[in-house]
């Protein structure tokens, strides 16, 4: 392989390209540094944050639409709202499973605000494997979008009932038969930030990432 030589200038150019960023790096190295795991700070509570102090800038922009921080820092919390009505508690597992798109983004942002795992499920699975995931994160509730359905119907209803009590649906259509409806509960539901949101710390859980299960069935990171 031939070698490459950077001249003087080329470096140069390099390095007041990076010089914006800066700043933020710096910023984000003395954080590690002073940082306490109990000290109270979350992904929930920076947003609602942000949301205070440019409540009208864009926050999402997806398929045409756009969302300010005010707008969908609300739509979290309405979401956040009715888990809690639901009896979802500070490290709870909530399953997530739908493709990409805006509702994905504010079921994870609620389930955080409340202090619970977003339990990310591959929206690809179907059967024992999508079993397999829940089995071991144990989710009191899974959120899953009408795009989903057929993953959904991929588990007997008998093994569903044992492997997550509560199913919500997302979706314009009609439930599907023994789930519950997110849009309905979420329609009355306060859009306040919920104030469990100030007292979770940077030590606890956020998120169940699977592994790609390349050596055997996916594992969940936390």
């Amino acid at each position: 392989m031939a070698s490459q030589t950077i001249n003087f200038i080329q470096w140069t150019g390099g390095v007041l390209r990076t010089a914006p960023a800066l700043p933020s790096v710096v910023k984000g190295l003395w954080n590690l540094v002073t940082l306490k795991p109990d000290q109270i700070g979350s992904l929930g509570l920076r947003y609602a944050e942000l949301a205070a102090k440019q409540p009208d800038a864009p926050a999402l922009v997806f398929e045409g639409r756009t969302w300010t921080y005010a707008q969908f820092n609300a739509w979290a919390n309405q979401v956040a709202h009715s888990l809690e009505a639901a009896g979802i508690r500070q490290g709870d597992s909530v399953g997530v499973l739908m493709e990409n798109r805006a509702e994905l983004m504010a079921c994870v942002l609620g389930i955080v605000k409340l202090g619970g795992i977003a339990t990310l499920l591959n929206n690809q699975q179907r059967g024992e494997p999508l079993a397999h995931s829940l089995r071991i994160t144990k989710p009191r509730v899974v959120i899953f979008g009408e795009e989903c359905v057929d993953a959904f119907d991929s588990i007997e209803p008998a093994q569903r009932a044992e492997l997550c009590p509560q199913w919500w649906f997302e979706g314009a259509s009609m439930p599907p038969a023994g789930t519950d409806s997110l849009r309905r509960r979420t329609l009355k539901a306060e859009t306040s930030n919920p104030p469990q949101t100030a007292q979770i710390k940077l030590r606890q859980p956020c998120f169940h990432i699977f592994t790609s299960g390349t050596t055997g069935m996916p594992k969940a990171s936390v």
